[in-house]
């Protein structure tokens, strides 16, 4: 009873949720599994969900540079974030890290190393290094979302635990390639995970408007730069073995829906 009033309590004073979900019951429907109308799947973020933090160095001219933000695992060993969680601000513009950290919720740290790049989308992809952890990766939507269906973005964990924002979709081409969803997101969660009711994942936040709306990166364009990045298979589904891209090498994925602009994937 305590842990549903905290939860309430939340959702009318903060906007979000914390993960206090509890499990449902699926029913099936012409021989395809499916949950009732008003119900959603949980969300099991505690291997899935991190922390990203960039560090930069300090030196005789600047202190040390600090930013963090989220991410999530698409692979066992590679992280999907936001492009600009990779550069710390400072007096004098973004410096870029010189070491990047993936922390999960329980404390376990790991050196990650930036495996690819898409600037227009913001798109960062990175592999945890030397880590004897894995992490439990996010299954892309196999059907696109439509205006008004309800989303999820799970963001920045506190030690409360993750934080997750619900709402609705209102746009699906704000942006190209981007998303807006009502939604209302705060600092940190750049970089958080989408996911449908279904628990699918269904894009990455990227940005937030004026009003705190949120606005995210579709998951027809992570699926294109992923397997531009060479960590899904032409059929999406993860590979098995590592394949090391050559360095500086560029791809150009296929557009994204309604896209009227041509992405590149950058191998690092």
């Amino acid at each position: 009873m305590l842990k549903k009033f905290i939860a309430w309590f939340a959702v009318l004073c903060l906007g979000v949720t914390p993960l206090l979900a509890e499990p449902v019951r699926a029913r099936h429907t012409g021989g395809r599994r499916q949950l009732p109308a008003t119900v959603q799947r949980p969300l099991r973020l505690r291997n899935t969900c991190v922390a990203v933090c960039s560090i930069v160095n300090p030196t005789a001219h600047r202190p040390l540079g600090f930013a963090r933000g989220s991410g999530f695992f698409v692979t066992p060993y590679h992280v999907l974030t936001c492009r600009h969680l990779l550069s710390v601000p400072s007096p004098t513009g973004l410096i870029p890290a010189d070491r990047i950290i993936v922390e999960w919720v329980d404390g376990r740290q790991c050196d990650a190393v930036v495996v690819a790049t898409e600037k227009y989308h913001d798109l960062a992809l990175l592999q945890i290094d030397n880590c004897r952890w894995r992490g439990s990766p996010a299954r892309l939507a196999e059907t696109p979302l439509e205006i008004g269906d309800h989303i999820r973005i799970a963001g920045l964990f506190d030690p409360s635990g993750f934080w997750v924002a619900e709402g609705s979709v209102m746009a699906l081409n704000v942006l190209d390639g981007f998303a807006m969803a009502d939604s209302k997101v705060r600092s940190g969660f750049s970089g958080g995970p989408v996911f449908d009711r279904e628990g699918k994942l269904q894009g990455l936040l990227s940005q937030r408007d004026d009003a705190r709306n949120a606005i995210f990166v579709r998951a027809d364009v992570l699926r294109n730069f992923l397997e531009v990045a060479g960590v899904l298979s032409l059929e999406n589904e993860v590979k098995r073995f590592e394949v090391s891209p050559t360095p500086g090498e560029q791809a150009t994925p296929k557009q994204s829906t309604g896209a009227k602009k041509k992405n590149t994937a950058t191998a690092h």
